[in-house]
């Protein structure tokens, strides 16, 4: 691999500039990775370096325009109906985060350790540093914004960046909290689910067998979430008791609720979906695993995959068409006003019609898909099971006074079989 440099007219601000596009990472490359990540079970995206990609944070979609940002460090706003560029604002890192729309103005988070507002016309208002990477999407709520970080906190900040309080766990927040009323429900690398109240207290957390990366799902007085232990877990919102439990046949990564059917993605090729008492109803198979949860509208589910297509399936499992890009989709795709939106690592925003052709594509600033530091990922991998439990939560004994973390208590414990769960009891430790 070789570094190299391009130099190109900057169409938006009318100036030349030379921009660094990093080690060249091609197709051998992407292989080794995606045989990595599949033989490890799991992959931080905090190893995701700069380049043109989208990855798993993609777009919020606003009267009729495209938010989202890219791996070229950039955030950008496109008409959702021609594709047009109507502005961008240049970060210091990766972009992941999915923003959100808080009050009248725009919130994401970097990697370069901030969360920014930004009006509707791409002017900062003001930003609020965490020096640590945000990777997860940003969810508001009650005139409130709330986030988690790398290095395992929880923020909750006023509409005007200020901070209200924040949680601290024992492990990384890839992904962001499900909103329900006056609950916020996350999962942390240290294996746990917590829930909190709007004012940051502790209402109950369930201990898994491995680290939370995904957003859970609420779905009435029922929260949906999965593990790298492969299960995925059906709770009851309020009290964190578990109701069931389904075993998977990889890290379970995504979960979505359409009407009396529960979807999930995990690492394997397989969607799986599952009435609400945790039994199978079918299993719909790509040709690579998959990450991010599908989007469901108007009884048909858009699902993207590691083997670079967009499929389009019926409520019960049947292929209705696919759409080939030239890299991974691990975002899930946003439908609207007869139209489909998704990013590829491919470095395009793509936008298709409901028959799965294509209406037009917008590529970011570069066209080098960003590495995925393969090294870094198995470093971290080994210190995904360097701590025992009591180990873990030793280390929560020895939080800095004045954060905001409970003590390890009694947890329920489950034997999981591939149809639905035994439930057998409880008990103090980790499943």
């Amino acid at each position: 691999m070789r570094d190299y440099y391009i130099e190109r007219e900057d169409i938006i601000r009318g100036q030349r500039s030379e921009i660094e596009l990093g080690s060249e990472f091609g197709e051998l490359e992407m292989v080794g990775a995606l045989v990595a990540i599949k033989e490890a079970g799991f992959a931080p995206v905090w190893v995701i370096r700069t380049g043109g990609s989208l990855n798993i944070g993609f777009a919020l979609l606003h009267k009729g325009i495209l938010y989202f940002g890219a791996c070229d460090h950039i955030f950008y706003a496109v008409d959702a109906e021609t594709g047009k560029e109507r502005w961008r604002f240049k970060t210091n890192d990766v972009i992941l985060s999915k923003p959100c729309i808080a009050g009248s103005f725009i919130c994401f988070g970097s990697f370069d350790g901030n969360l920014y507002a930004l009006d509707f016309d791409g002017k900062l208002l003001w930003k609020f540093p965490v020096n640590s990477k945000i990777s997860c999407a940003i969810k508001t709520a009650r005139e409130r914004i709330f986030f988690g970080t790398e290095d395992g906190k929880f923020y909750c900040l006023s509409l005007d960046g200020k901070l209200l309080w924040k949680f601290a766990t024992n492990g990384s927040i890839v992904e962001n909290a499900a909103v329900g009323d006056n609950i916020l429900v996350f999962g942390s690398w240290d294996r746990n689910v917590y829930a909190l109240d709007f004012n940051g207290n502790l209402l109950w957390k369930f201990c898994t067998g491995a680290e939370v990366n995904i957003e859970p799902a609420v779905d009435g007085d029922m929260v949906y979430v999965g593990s790298g232990d492969r299960n995925l877990y059906a709770l009851e919102l309020n009290t964190g008791k578990l109701l069931w439990g389904f075993k998977s046949d990889g890290a379970v990564r995504g979960v979505a609720v359409s009407g009396n059917i529960v979807l999930f993605t995990a690492y394997t090729e397989k969607l799986y979906a599952l009435d609400k008492n945790g039994k199978i109803l079918w299993k719909f198979r790509t040709e690579n695993y998959l990450v991010e949860p599908p989007a469901v509208s108007d009884n048909v589910i858009y699902l993207g995959s590691t083997d670079n297509n967009l499929y389009a399936i019926d409520m019960n499992g049947k292929l209705l068409w696919k759409f080939a890009t030239k890299s991974l989709v691990v975002c899930t795709p946003i439908v609207w006003n007869g139209k489909i939106y998704f990013g590829s690592y491919d470095c395009n925003v793509y936008c298709l019609n409901l028959k799965g052709e294509l209406l037009w594509k917008f590529q970011t600033s570069r066209s080098d898909m960003s590495k995925i530091d393969v090294d870094e990922m198995k470093k971290r991998e080994k210190a995904r099971f360097a701590l025992k439990p009591q180990e873990i939560e030793a280390k929560a004994e020895k939080k800095a006074e004045g954060e905001n973390i409970s003590d390890y208590g009694t947890i329920s414990t489950t034997y999981v079989s591939t149809d639905t769960q035994h439930y057998v009891g409880k008990k103090k430790g980790y499943i």
